[in-house]
């Protein structure tokens, strides 16, 4: 950094004389034009010393704008001819490259008899020799020559000149090149190709949930006008099997603290039910209701445990009071007959979308038709993305969110009119 009242080396006949008087700067500043003087440097030298030069400067100002407006840094061409060759210089494009663009350039000018010198800001040219109209020569380049890209020339002269080895190399990249019409062309056709595929295979994954899913999900009422209307629990559970819960739903209910811990460390229940238990209503009648809600829906997850070995036992669900194992088996699982007239059971994937789907269903009956996942997944453990689809086709609208207990990020499943239908842009929605 210059200051003022500094000791500076002066320019003196070329030479750089040290003097220890004091000289006071004057710094003008102004825009880089205000000076009106340039500092060049030359790229084949520096100029010699007591040398008379024969060189005439010339520079050209752009009045280039953009969008109306005046550039806040002019485009200049600095041009010296020496009578024999022409030097040209820019401050903008790839030649600011070899300037320091961080820097500041300056001319100062001395007043020898008050010891004042004045500084204006400037800029600085890299002169190049140009070579376009040096030495006269006509052009004899016919038009197909110029036509020739830089890669090609290059090839010619290879050609004719190169050694063996850069021949056949030279020979080899063509013998193997592809012209780039063709390749955008062919690159256009896979990317058709493909996206001809993607959206093939997203219809067919529609159409197959549109096939599937409505037979896996309860009886739906599209024309509802309220979330209360959309499922009926009846068709959930029936009459006589909602009637048969009373005596566990009681117990359930009239549960202590110490009851409840004491089901946690043995496991009686699964996590969704374990957890709402203090969340049951106050009113005794909602709150029994409730309860038997709870006890369908650990049924329902007791049922989804169930293994390949499991299904080959004479009873699949013994901890699962009847007519409850009745009816989850022969409404969630298939009953067949081998060659040999020995019937087994089994439990495709279908079925366990199905108990997924009655599970979910009655979840949103608890929760006042607001799931969150975090609540049901520890139980069902199933893919995150097949759970989404499944709650898709029951209708809800999916919408990220967290955990107001634990702040970790979940999915919230919302029953809301209208319903979801596939096909639909799904909400993307944050709280």
């Amino acid at each position: 950094m210059i200051t003022n009242n500094h000791s500076i080396e002066k320019i003196s006949g070329g030479n750089l004389v040290k003097d220890h008087e004091k000289c006071k700067l004057e710094y003008i500043g102004g825009s880089d034009r205000s000076s009106g003087a340039y500092l060049v440097n030359f790229s084949n030298g520096k100029l010699k010393q007591n040398t008379k030069l024969n060189l005439h400067f010339k520079s050209y100002e752009s009045s280039e704008t953009r969008e109306g407006l005046v550039l806040r840094r002019k485009r200049k061409i600095m041009v010296a001819d020496s009578g024999r060759l022409q030097y040209v210089g820019y401050n903008f494009g790839s030649e600011l490259s070899h300037l320091g663009t961080a820097c500041r350039y300056c001319i100062g000018l001395l007043d020898k008899n008050n010891g004042t010198m004045k500084v204006y800001s400037t800029q600085m040219f890299h002169m190049r020799p140009s070579l376009e109209d040096a030495g006269g020569f006509e052009e004899t380049e016919n038009p197909t020559e110029k036509s020739k890209s830089y890669t090609e020339k290059v090839d010619m002269l290879t050609s004719a000149f190169g050694s063996k080895r850069k021949r056949k190399a030279m020979e080899s990249r063509v013998h193997h090149k592809v012209e780039e019409g063709n390749l955008e062309l062919a690159a256009d056709k896979v990317v058709e190709n493909i996206d001809k595929e993607v959206s093939g295979i997203k219809t067919m994954k529609k159409n197959r949930l549109e096939l599937e899913m409505p037979e896996a999900i309860p009886p739906q009422n599209r024309n509802a006008t309220c979330p209360e209307e959309v499922y009926n629990v009846k068709d959930i559970i029936s009459i006589e099997e909602y009637s048969g819960l009373d005596e566990e739903a009681n117990l359930v209910a009239d549960a202590t603290l110490d009851q409840i811990n004491e089901w946690k460390k043995e496991e009686k229940y699964c996590h969704y039910v374990l957890i709402h238990l203090g969340r049951l209503s106050c009113i005794r009648e909602t709150k029994l209701h409730q309860c038997k809600l709870l006890i369908y829906f650990h049924y329902l997850v007791t049922l989804l445990k169930l293994r390949y070995q499991d299904m080959k036992k004479k009873d699949p669900l013994p901890t699962v009071p009847e007519p409850y194992k009745h009816h989850l088996l022969n409404n969630f699982t298939l009953k067949s007959e081998n060659e040999h007239g020995t019937t087994f059971r089994s439990f495709p994937q279908r079925m366990k979308d199905k108990v997924i789907a009655y599970a979910m269903v009655v979840a949103l009956l608890l929760d006042g038709f607001s799931v969150d996942f975090s609540d049901v997944h520890p139980d069902l453990k199933f893919p995150m993305n097949r759970l989404i689809t499944i709650v898709l086709v029951l209708g809800c609208h999916v919408r990220s969110s967290k955990n107001p207990s634990t702040g970790t990020p979940t999915k919230i499943a919302d029953l809301t009119i209208p319903l979801y239908t596939p096909g639909d842009k799904p909400r993307s929605r944050r709280t």
